[in-house]
């Protein structure tokens, strides 16, 4: 099993990541932060998230789901495989006083190994995000974006329970993990005997005539291998 003693170092480096439409409805995903040799303080997501935004800015937590830290993203936008729903953004100002340095943030995702080509069937997993269901009463006021409900970052367990072969260079993988909307961009990680890895972007969408399912995308598709 993935316990909390495994995920207690890792969980506030997934962030939400908050963008206006050019419409000025407001749209919410997850991401994680990583550091880049091409972009040194980044936040990877989805391209779905942010493609339609006239800006985004990211929101850090704390294990409590207390606001630690917003930050404006840049504008461009920075991929490794443009055949993939993947985007990385710059880390850019700060947008309140007292946020600590962006340096002092949990980067700590980006060090953790890739999962193996291909992990096999029944493997435990846990995805990480901001999911709609996850929506709080409470409010937070951002500066250029307006008034947000505050989502809770969650994490929910399951399986590997198949592969989606159609369109990349390795497999993608189904989870019994609940995915939601939000919970876009967010982190999937799985363990073997080895300990946790990356598995991979979750990636929300719909399958079938009824279903919601989770498409967690391959992180060898998505980022060169370390």
């Amino acid at each position: 099993i993935i316990s909390s003693n495994d995920l207690s170092t890792f969980v506030t480096g997934v962030v939400q990541v908050i963008c206006t439409t050019k419409e000025g409805n407001i749209i919410s995903g997850s991401g994680t932060l990583w550091n880049f040799k091409e972009v040194p303080y980044a936040v990877l997501t989805n391209y779905h998230v942010v493609k339609d935004s006239s800006g985004c800015v990211v929101s850090m937590t704390n294990n409590a789901n207390a606001t630690t830290g917003l930050f404006n993203l840049k504008d461009s936008i920075y991929t490794f495989n443009k055949n993939t729903d993947e985007a990385v953004l710059t880390i850019g100002n700060p947008i309140t006083s007292s946020n600590i340095p962006i340096a002092n943030y949990n980067f700590s995702l980006g060090k953790v190994r890739y999962c193996p080509k291909l992990m096999p069937v029944g493997t435990p997993t846990v995805i990480i995000g901001f999911p709609a269901y996850a929506k709080r009463d409470s409010t937070l006021k951002i500066d250029g974006v307006g008034t947000v409900n505050v989502i809770y970052r969650t994490v929910t367990n399951g399986i590997i329970s198949g592969y989606d072969t159609s369109s990349a260079s390795e497999a993608n993988y189904f989870v019994s993990a609940k995915i939601d909307n939000g919970n876009s961009g967010g982190m999937a990680l799985a363990k073997d005997a080895d300990g946790l890895c990356v598995l991979g972007l979750p990636t929300w969408l719909t399958v079938g005539n009824y279903e919601t399912q989770g498409l967690v995308q391959n992180i060898l598709n998505l980022i060169p291998a370390k």
